[in-house]
């Protein structure tokens, strides 16, 4: 939609959010707009009245798009469940250790800091789910040595013409600990293959003579799947890695990526991934790539300008 900034909304709200600014542009293109009319192109979205004149009186004042389609329910969140000082306390731990450590690693330094100042500590769940909105906030390092991982992510964006459940699966080349995509392949159907000596071609096409060795880790299928692609590109000694690289990639990114809810193991059939706000619609094929496009890109502005120069090793 030209000239409408939609970036902030939830992708599964997009389409509605078009819907509803459609109908407010209609209602302001009418010189003197009744009561009848704000009836009529109300419910063409849906909407009362009221709750019409009330969007257009919001966009008239904002023009944001995401205060169309927010649902408070599902908005707002969940209250703070540890005080601001326990909050504090917990963030410098991570910081201190990284969030390649163990939660029972930093829920004992942060219960014996507590134990110091008199606090009491939050619980181990408490302390899993804080360091989790830290690993998806990409506001601590990652653990480890530079690397180039080669895993899956799956996006919680229900897309038009899959059965129930289906997700939506990247396979992406990530630098750690910088946490930069540098290659990714798409696909919206869950069970089509995805182009892995495609992706090891990309990735050796962003390499610099001048730059760091870098490993690049792959499991043991994608092994296989680009083997004869890795002896072209004079890596035929490079052997797959035997640890869990979506572990390794779950650390690094906690649950989301930009604004997008991820996975990092496929749903099983019975899984339910439809939406669950009120304007949550399925997506086209091509919003859904736009959508996971755009958290990636927004995902590297934050945490690196440039790729770091590197070759494989």
């Amino acid at each position: 939609m030209d000239g409408i900034d939609l970036s902030g909304v939830d992708p599964v709200r997009v389409p509605e959010a078009r819907r509803r600014i459609e109908a407010i542009r209609t209602y302001m293109g009418i010189g003197n707009p009744s009561t009848a009319d704000a009836v009529r192109i109300g419910e063409s979205v849906g909407l009362s009245r009221w709750r019409f004149v009330r969007l257009v009186a919001a966009w008239r004042k904002h023009r944001d798009a995401k205060l169309l389609v927010m649902d408070r329910r599902n908005d707002s969140g969940p209250a703070p469940s540890i005080s601001p000082v326990v909050a504090g306390i917990l963030r410098e731990v991570m910081r201190e250790v990284g969030t390649g450590a163990t939660t029972r690693s930093i829920a004992e330094r942060l219960e014996a800091r507590c134990s110091e100042i008199g606090l009491d500590a939050p619980a181990r769940p408490t302390i899993w789910r804080e360091l989790r909105k830290m690993q998806a906030g990409g506001s601590s390092p990652v653990s480890g040595p530079p690397r180039i991982v080669i895993a899956r992510m799956w996006f919680q964006l229900p897309a038009e013409g899959q059965r129930p459940g289906a997700m939506p699966v990247a396979l992406i080349a990530v630098m750690l600990p910088e946490r930069f995509i540098l290659a990714r392949r798409v696909s919206v159907d869950p069970d089509a293959p995805l182009d892995v000596e495609a992706l090891v071609e990309d990735v050796a096409g962003c390499q610099k003579a001048e730059g760091e060795a870098r490993p690049l880790l792959i499991g043991s299928d994608d092994w296989r799947a680009a083997a004869a692609t890795l002896g072209n590109l004079g890596l035929p000694d490079l052997r797959p890695c035997r640890r869990s690289l979506q572990i390794q990639i779950s650390k690094a990114f906690g649950g989301r990526l930009g604004q997008l809810k991820v996975a990092f193991r496929a749903l099983t059939a019975c899984s339910d991934a439809r939406p669950k706000t009120r304007q949550a619609q399925p997506l086209t094929i091509s919003e859904v790539i736009e959508a996971i496009d755009t958290a990636v890109q927004a995902n590297n502005a934050a945490v690196q300008s440039t790729i770091p120069p590197f070759v494989i090793s």
